[in-house]
């Protein structure tokens, strides 16, 4: 709950209202509702500004991607409170600012006033600030050189090559390998230590650009792979 106050004290600070939600599982999600429909960009670069802002760690941010294809629906989000109308539940539902149970109508009539105007959510944008790599260039060179330094559990030698061969434009993503040639890239770009944005960019663009076969397979799956390998950290250096 610590780390999901200092958002929302964090997103107040920027003027914007925030509310929490007790998750489904564990943990809690922190919400925020523009007035209006938000560019994907933005809206992901606000979020990723105020982790920055309030120091707790973006392990996972929707959006996932800075940009999307045409006709690309992105990644979807269960909403609070389907499912939740009974008084006993006490997951998938708002809490106030003293940690207090909202009921669904309590909820709705105070974030309708609280729903920021869209120019706010750009003014935040604007302050997220780019990671840099994590390690000096020759450092990052070297092991971009050196795949076997970093696969992924249960990946041999050839599926990182061929990661490499990807990240670097030498090689397109083939059908009937485009999940285990995702999963190694994702594993691949943690390997060498790049920042979660930066490989989730990557990913898109390698999906857009690299993977003529898209039919089944949508630009949301893919980076998945990204945000599973960077939060559960399945390769080795």
């Amino acid at each position: 709950m610590e780390q999901a106050q200092r958002l929302v004290e964090a997103w107040r600070i920027a003027g914007v209202v925030a509310w929490v939600e007790i998750s489904r599982s564990k943990g809690y999600h922190v919400w925020v509702f523009p007035k209006a429909p938000v560019p994907t960009a933005i809206a992901r670069k606000a979020a990723l500004a105020i982790h920055q802002l309030a120091e707790v760690p973006a392990d996972e941010v929707n959006p996932k991607s800075m940009t999307y294809a045409e006709g690309e629906r992105g990644n979807c989000v269960r909403l609070p409170y389907l499912g939740a109308f009974r008084e006993d539940v006490t997951r998938q539902v708002m809490v106030d600012s003293d940690g207090q149970l909202l009921t669904l109508g309590e909820f709705i009539e105070a974030a309708e006033q609280g729903r920021t105007p869209v120019r706010i959510l750009s003014e935040v944008a604007l302050r997220y600030v780019e990671p840099q790599t994590e390690m000096p260039l020759s450092g990052l060179e070297a092991l971009i050189n050196n795949p076997a330094r970093f696969k992924a559990k249960g990946v041999g030698n050839s599926g990182a090559n061929d990661a490499q061969l990807i990240f670097r434009g030498m090689a397109n993503v083939t059908e009937g390998e485009r999940d285990n040639s995702f999963w190694t890239l994702a594993c691949y770009m943690a390997g060498i230590g790049l920042s979660l944005d930066k490989a989730l960019s990557n990913q898109a663009r390698i999906y857009q650009e690299q993977c003529p076969d898209k039919a089944g397979f949508s630009q949301h799956r893919a980076l998945e792979k990204v945000e599973r390998a960077y939060r559960t950290r399945r390769y080795f250096k």
